[in-house]
């Protein structure tokens, strides 16, 4: 997702998926910011909406990357 953000601003992502199996799903997400940081929730119920509130530090554009990965460690593209 291409973002444009102010220095200090805080933009809200939301994310789901759906896992062909039924497992659990967590989530990595890179914000693109200086900060090479990657992001990981917990667990949840695949097809949960999760969200993640970020502040960059930065101006300018970003590409943000969320992907996928299953309980059993399959995972999606960023």
């Amino acid at each position: 997702t291409k973002v444009s953000a102010l220095v200090g601003e805080e933009i809200t992502f939301n994310f789901f998926s759906a896992d062909v199996d039924g497992d659990t799903v967590r989530y990595e997400l890179s914000f693109a910011d200086t900060i090479s940081e990657i992001y990981q929730t917990n667990f949840v119920a695949q097809g949960v909406t999760q969200n993640k509130a970020y502040t960059y530090q930065v101006a300018g554009n970003h590409c943000a990357k969320v992907r996928a990965v299953d309980s059993k460690g399959s995972y999606s593209p960023y």
